[in-house]
């Protein structure tokens, strides 16, 4: 089972729109998803269509351990026949984090809770930050995956992020990062961020996701790019996403 936590301390980078269309590109290729919301705004959870205040269990009593993830899957989410379920989660979710933080062994949480599941693949959306969730997610995860756009403050995330793996001690994950919301012409930023992104071309994925109206217009109607606009660029670049992905 693959676990991606798809993380970026900068806001506005596309994690979200990245996880809800990554799930539905693996779900169009035979997998089970399961999405997990990981920042308490529940960006993920609406973008599902999902309305949290009418779940009984969320990803807060997850991490407090008073329920397991089967208890709290909704499921059939992003209109995907059945392959794509979704934990979500509510402004709850930050109260619980504070709660987590003097606990011995808190940054495992949410690993332990993973443990045994039958799904393909694992997607965790988490906050703009660097805090317990996030940390949480980290260690739980196979894959790494951070969005950046080609802003200086989208770009220095990548090295906290880095930096925040080495600091929690934990090996062996695949980490990614995948620009968002591009546009090709030549600018003096997109020439700053190139020169920049060079230093992470080990890491830095071919596929590029270009910025298109249709995307954000997906997310407001609640539903996947594939299903908004199967024919769009959108698609197209998230076909190609999930494609590069699954070489990893």
């Amino acid at each position: 089972m693959n676990i991606t936590c798809i993380a970026n301390q900068k806001g506005g980078v596309g994690k979200t729109t990245t996880s809800i269309n990554l799930a539905a590109g693996l779900a169009q290729k035979g997998n089970r998803v399961l999405l997990i919301d990981l920042d308490p705004q529940a960006n993920l959870t609406s973008a599902a269509g999902v309305f949290a205040g009418g779940c009984d269990y969320k990803t807060s009593h997850i991490l407090h351990q008073e329920v397991g993830i089967s208890e709290a899957v909704v499921k059939d989410v992003v209109g995907c026949n059945g392959a794509v379920d979704l934990i979500p989660a509510d402004e709850t979710l930050k109260r619980a984090e504070d709660l987590l933080i003097p606990e011995l062994f808190s940054e495992s949480r949410l690993a332990k809770a993973l443990a045994g599941l039958d799904y393909d693949h694992v997607i965790l959306d988490c906050s703009p930050s660097l805090g317990l969730l996030t940390v949480n997610a980290l260690v739980a995860a196979t894959h790494v995956l951070i969005p950046c756009d080609y802003g200086s403050f989208s770009i220095g995330g990548i090295a906290n992020i880095c930096e925040k793996i080495q600091q929690i001690g934990i090996t062996g994950k695949t980490v990614r990062l995948l620009v968002t919301m591009y546009q090709s012409r030549t600018t003096r930023t997109n020439e700053w961020a190139e020169d920049q992104l060079h230093h992470y071309k080990e890491i830095l994925l071919e596929t590029k996701i270009r910025r298109r109206e249709s995307l954000r217009q997906a997310s407001i109607e609640q539903q996947s790019i594939f299903e908004f606009a199967p024919k769009g660029v959108g698609a197209a670049d998230y076909a190609a996403l999930t494609e590069e992905y699954l070489s990893l």
